[in-house]
Order: structure tokens, then C-alpha cells, then sequence
């Protein structure tokens, strides 16, 4: 929502984030795992695939942001998002 918000109101821009992440979460969580026996390549195929469907649904939604600001945003906010689980996992 932060990188796009001096393109679009940030009403529009936390709406899409919104749907983003509960569109792609229950299937990362509940869905994703069944088709993996190892974590590593879930991990990253997981990741990879929620950060191109959060960037089309984005693009989608808050337009009009260039398509290259909503990759970013979705590949930003899923490294933050997969960097914080890994810090609270070592505490």
C-alpha cells in the first residue's frame, strides 16, 4: 500500500492489498503444502506464486499504478512479510 500510494488513494490502495492477501494467504497456507513433502521448494514456489497473483490482482485494483510498481509492491511486501515470520520463529 505504501509504494503505491502517490499513484492511487490509499483507500483504493489497502483495498487491493486487502483482497491480495485473502485471496493468496488460505491457499499458501491450507492448499500449497498438500502438493510438497519437502518445506524448501513450498517455501519458494509458494512465495513466488503468491507474489505474481498479489501483483496481477494489485495491478487490477489500484490502478492507475504502473505494472512494474505493483510487482514491486507485491515482492516487497512478501519479503517483509516472510522476513518478520522468520524473526518471530527465532524468538
Amino acid at each position: 500500500m505504501l509504494l503505491a500510494r502517490t499513484f492511487v488513494p490509499a483507500r483504493r490502495a489497502a483495498a487491493a492489498a486487502v483482497v491480495c492477501s485473502t485471496v493468496t494467504h488460505p491457499l499458501l497456507i491450507y492448499v500449497w503444502p498438500r502438493f510438497f513433502t519437502h518445506r524448501t521448494p513450498y517455501i519458494v514456489s509458494g512465495e513466488l506464486i503468491v507474489c505474481v497473483v498479489e501483483a496481477l490482482i494489485f495491478f487490477a485494483l489500484a490502478r492507475p499504478i504502473p505494472w512494474w510498481r505493483a510487482v514491486a509492491a507485491s515482492f516487497i511486501a512478501n519479503a517483509v512479510s516472510y522476513g518478520a515470520g522468520v524473526l518471530t520463529r527465532l524468538l
